[in-house]
This record gives structure tokens, sequence and C-alpha cells, in this order.
């Protein structure tokens, strides 16, 4: 495919970029990135207005079981209840990610649970702060929204959601798009024997990591170092870069170019390639 680039959003602006951003409840590593990205806050105020924060369940509709399956596979028995040890700190000391939005005076937004049509026509069960219902459409039309921004959001947005900011929707992941599409993809590059981690801040369409890639940003996979350390550094840097992003967006400098149609997509991985993840000579923590 022919690497075309081209001007995406419009711009220069002369007014706050309204925006909102859909994350998912995680308190081990999304919080990293909101203290670091909150934090720049009061630098942006004049290019960037957040009316909100929404927070959806962990990933998706995983059940709570099912979600403790997933880390148990991925850190083990002793690793699993460090992690609930973590977790526990983490709701007692305020340092999720509803902890951080109050120290930044930014609104959390919370949704009754609704049903609404999945990609397939079909209705989809009732849920909380669900991006594709009618009442965040209507809460993005209020606010007169340019931008929404997925921090790892648990949920597809659907084609009627997407068409509703001003400029439209982009999603932060931490992997060298269309490389390593899926979930936990620092894991898979470090599995891979990558020397980066890549950030790519791309475009959303209704097909999953396939919009045009707007900007993107590397973070070094040092000797010695741990997932656990990979992906608290990647999200402070996602911060940092999403900033810069939005500061290009602003100034109307931001562009975009086709994403290349090949790449790879990675499930959560297993027990099996969490022990051959150690084999190879990495540490989860």
């Amino acid at each position: 495919m022919k690497d075309v680039t081209r001007r995406w959003g419009g711009g220069p602006y002369d007014r706050p970029l309204n925006v909102v951003i859909v994350t998912q409840e995680d308190p081990f590593y999304i919080g990293a990135f909101f203290r670091e990205f909150l934090g720049g806050v009061p630098d942006h105020g004049d290019r960037v207005r957040i009316h909100g924060v929404m927070v959806q369940p962990s990933l998706g509709n995983t059940s709570r079981l099912g979600l403790a399956g997933r880390i148990w596979s991925l850190y083990g028995t002793l690793g699993f209840v460090r992690m609930l040890f973590r977790y526990a700190a983490s709701k007692a000391w305020g340092t999720g990610i509803d902890g951080f939005c109050r120290t930044a005076g930014i609104t959390m937004v919370e949704l009754p649970a609704e049903r609404s049509i999945g990609r397939t026509g079909a209705e989809r069960p009732p849920r909380e702060n669900n991006v594709n219902g009618a009442a965040f459409h209507a809460w993005l039309r209020e606010r007169e929204i340019d931008l929404v921004i997925s921090v790892s959001a648990s949920q597809i947005f659907g084609k009627t959601m997407l068409g509703i900011p001003r400029i439209g929707a982009i999603n932060l992941h931490n992997a060298p798009l269309p490389r390593y599409r899926g979930m936990l993809p620092n894991f898979w590059q470090m599995y891979h024997g990558e020397r980066e981690s890549v950030l790519t801040i791309h475009e959303m369409v209704p097909e999953l990591d396939a919009g045009d890639v707007l900007f993107q940003a590397r973070t070094p996979i040092t000797p010695g170092m741990s997932l656990e350390e990979l992906m608290t550094i990647t999200k402070e840097n996602s911060a940092r870069a999403l900033w810069a992003f939005l500061d290009e967006l602003y100034r109307g400098e931001a562009t975009a170019r086709p994403l290349a149609a090949e790449g790879s997509y990675f499930t959560w991985p297993n027990r099996t390639e969490a022990r051959e993840f150690r084999r190879r000579g990495y540490r989860v923590s």
C-alpha cells in the first residue's frame, strides 16, 4: 500500500478542543497514564478542555472469575496473590483512576446501564457506561464533543457513536500497528524479542485497530526490564505522546497515513505462553 500522508482533524482552532476519555477499570497500570496525563492539564487548558472520563468494566464483558483466571495465567499463584493486595491497596488509598480525576478536578462520567445494538444487528445485554447507548450519544451531542479518546476502553465503538464527535475518535494502542493487534501487546513485543515498544495513536473506525495512524512514539525495552516495568513506563510515555498529538491537532498540524493491510493479532497469553515467556529470560514482575 502506498504510504500517503494527509492532514487530519482540521484546525488550527481558536478555542479549546472539547474532549472526553473512555477507559476501563484497572488499579494496576492505567493509573500511571492518568497520573501523568492529568498532571499536564494546567499547561494545556487553553487548547484542550476535558469534559470527563468514563470508566468501563475491566476487559469488556469478562466475568470476575474469568478476569481472575487471566491474571492467574499470566502471574502465577504467588503473583496473583500479590495483585490482589495491590488491588485492595489502590481502593484503600485512592490511587485508582477516580482518585486522579478528583485531584485534577475532572468529572467522572457515570451513565446507567442500557442496551444497544451490536455489530451484527442483534440487541446487546445492558451495560453501564455504554458508549453505544443513547445516553452517551446524547451526552456527546449536548457538550459538542470534538474528540473521543479511548485509553484501553473495553468496548468496541459502534458506527453511530464514531460519527458524533466533530473531529472523530482516537485510540491509544501500545504496539506498532498493524503488528501486535489485540490484547496485552507489551507482553507479545517482549515475547518476540522486540527492542522497543511502539505506541500507535490511530483513528477509530468500525473495524478493530484498523484506522489511519496519527502519531507514534517509542519506548526502549532495556535488558532486565520486567513486563510490569515496561507497562508502567509505556503508560507514562503514552500520556506525554497524547499531549504532543493534541497540540499538533489544535495547531492544525496533525497528519494521517493509511494502516498497512498485513499485520498480526494476539489474544491474552495462556499459562503455557506465560511459562515460555519466562523461559526466554523475561520477567513478568
